[in-house]
């Protein structure tokens, strides 16, 4: 899934992989989406929230946030330029 350009978009169900992109301030709440695999990635503005996933690979630059549910049995984090990722409540 893409965002940009200051979308609104909310995704639900379930997934074995998952990939999300969102940039240009938009907001991509995954929230209630359940997933195995997240790769996630953030820039310009954005915000993004996954629900529940066993792995996640989240990257966040120019000032985007990336918040995630439960604990994950695998997390690697990447962040520049203002980005930043962690549990918890949505970003926005």
């Amino acid at each position: 899934m893409r965002t940009s350009g200051g979308s609104d978009v909310r995704l639900t169900g379930t997934a074995r992989e998952t990939s999300l992109h969102s940039s240009g301030g938009s907001d991509l709440d995954a929230g209630r989406l359940t997933t195995e695999t997240a790769h996630i990635s953030g820039s310009g503005g954005s915000d993004i929230w996954i629900g529940q996933s066993g792995t996640i690979v989240a990257n966040a630059s120019g000032g985007s946030g990336i918040r995630y549910d439960g604990e994950p049995r695998s997390l690697t984090i990447n962040k520049s330029g203002g980005g930043s990722v962690g549990r918890g409540t949505p970003p926005h």
